[in-house]
Formats: structure tokens, sequence, C-alpha cells
């Protein structure tokens, strides 16, 4: 009992993010290793959107524009609380509604079974609570391998049982299964889409690693051709127009970044630089990327573009700016 207590004491007290050389000697220690500002910032972003959040996939932007370290965080350590910020209500509604009714076909589970056979469904309930008790407080519920037995036991507990008359041909299914199953389909299009773009995403990013801007070019707009929606592509073809001379083109892709995602501070720091190497005043875009990363050390060199109307040492300093990660 001293020892839990030790440790629910050592949860509560100690905040700050360890980076520990060994990891292994994590796994035993009960801090909560900065959790506590991590989830003091997706309440912040909750209380300004509790309807339906900043959006999905925001929370780095969240923790980047509100953190107190330079501590790397892409998302929440906490399901709930992660969802609550990016989906806002309406999100956290929808995530509860099927691991609750999972949760509850496994009870009935349990209720249904034998006495003396009762301890699997038993087990499996004990199992699925404490799995959704520690996606609470930290991310690898994103690993399908965690959660997979999870779904395919809710299925199984949720199934209806098997009717005595056989059941109908799909041709006499009902339509409303039939119109589901097409709505599946449609929206198992926009995650291939996605995977295609990065996979030519990658290769730009590869490419601009190397300099070689026209590799970069080249399959900066394949991914683009596939999915025109996000911006990195055209913060990448961007760069490489800068660095071959052609600015207005670099300006005009930068923005089209800033456009598709304006709260993340890369885009606002790369249209910046592109600025700056062009002679146009960068000031209103350093400002922006410098107002969404204060602690960012890109964001605050940003700031320095501007060299007081001295166009060309401001060309100079967009030249030898560290492009964003």
């Amino acid at each position: 009992m001293g020892a839990a207590q030790h440790e629910i004491h050592t949860f509560g007290q100690t905040n700050a993010i360890s980076n520990l050389q060994n990891q292994r000697t994590r796994l035993a220690s009960g801090s909560n290793n900065g959790r506590f500002d991590i989830w003091r910032v997706a309440i912040h972003g909750f209380d300004r959107h509790p309807l339906i959040g900043s959006g999905a996939g925001t929370f780095e932007n969240l923790w980047n524009q509100h953190r107190t370290s330079r501590t790397q965080i892409v998302n929440a350590h906490s399901l709930y609380l992660g969802v609550m910020a990016e989906l806002g209500i309406v999100g956290l509604v929808l995530l509860l509604v099927p691991l609750v009714a999972i949760l509850v076909g496994v009870v009935r589970a349990v209720r249904a079974a034998r006495t003396a056979e009762r301890a699997v469904p038993a087990a499996v309930l004990a199992a699925s609570v404490m799995l959704l008790v520690h996606t609470g407080v930290d991310w690898d519920w994103q690993m399908p391998a965690i959660f997979v037995w999870f779904f395919a036991v809710g299925g199984a507990t949720l199934a209806v049982a098997p009717r005595a008359e056989p059941r109908p041909a799909w041709r006499h299914a009902s339509p409303l299964r039939l119109l589901l199953g097409i709505a599946c389909l449609v929206l198992a299009i926009t995650p291939a889409l996605l995977a295609l773009s990065q996979v030519h995403l990658n290769r730009a990013s590869d490419a601009l690693a190397d300099d070689n801007c026209g590799r970069t070019i080249s399959e900066g707009l394949s991914s683009i051709s596939v999915l025109n929606v996000r911006p990195e592509p055209y913060m990448l073809i961007g760069l490489c127009d800068a660095q071959l001379g052609y600015y207005p083109l670099a300006i005009r892709m930068e923005r089209s970044a800033v456009d598709r995602d304006s709260q993340d501070w890369e885009f606002h720091y790369a249209l910046a630089i592109v600025q700056a190497a062009a002679g146009v005043d960068p000031r209103a875009a350093a400002r922006r990327a410098h107002q969404l990363d204060p602690l960012e050390p890109l964001t605050q060199y940003a700031l320095t573009l501007y060299a007081h109307g001295n166009r060309k040492l401001s060309r100079r300093r967009g030249l030898a700016a560290p492009l964003p990660p």
C-alpha cells in the first residue's frame, strides 16, 4: 500500500518531461513525464472551441502555441482529451458511443455465461476496462495491434444471433445496407488518395534534402495532382522555386501552403524566408510564425530577417535561413 501511495504521489508531483538515457527505467517510473502540461494545453484548446474543437490532427499546433518547454509533442497523450481538443463534444460523443457499446456487450456476455464459464468473458471485461483507462493517459492507442482485439471482441459480443431461416441473397438485401456498403467504399477513397499523395511527398522531401530541386518540384506536383488540399507539397515546391530564383512563383506557392493550413508555424516561416530572399518585407509572416510557436528557434530567427529596410541584407538572411523541418 505504501508503494502504491508513493507512486501516486510521484505521478502528481513530478511534471517535468524527462529524457532518460535508458528508456527501460522509464517503465518503472511513476512520473507523469510532463503529461499535466500536455493535458493543460488540450483542455485549453477544448475551452476555446468546445463544440467542434480546433480540427483533426491540430493538437501539435495547439502545443506549439502554448507549450512551456521546447519539447516536441504531436498528440495529447490521452485519447479522450485529445479528441476533446481537436473534435470537441461532437467528436467525444462519436468516440464514446462505440466504446461504451462494446463494454456493454462484454458485460452482457459475462452475465449470460454460466458460472463455470465466466472466467474468460470476465477476463476480457477486465482487460477492456484496463485498456480504455490506459488510453486516457498515453498515446499507444494509435498502434492497431493494441486495439484490434478489443474491436474484434466487440464485434463478436454485439453480433446478432443467427436466424433459424437462411439469410436472403445479397440482391434481396435491404437498400439501406447496400447504401451503407457503397458509402464505406466511397470513404475508403480518401485514405487511398492520401497514401498515394504521401508517397510522392516523401520523395519530394528526400529530393529537397539532396538539393535536387528538379525532382522535388516534379514529385511535389505529382502529390498535388493526387490530393491538392495538403500544404506540404506547395511549401517544398516554393522553397525550390526560391533556390532557383523564381521568387514570385515561390511566394505564390508558399501562400498556397499557408492558405491550406494557417495554424502551422512552418508554412508562415517558409513564406517569411522566401519573401526575405525575394527582397519583400517578411515581417508579417515572421510575426505570425512566432505567434504560432514562440519557443521555436526558427521562428525567433524569422524575426531577424527584416534588416530595417536593407533589402540586400534581408535577402542574404533569407537565402541563408535554415529550411523548416
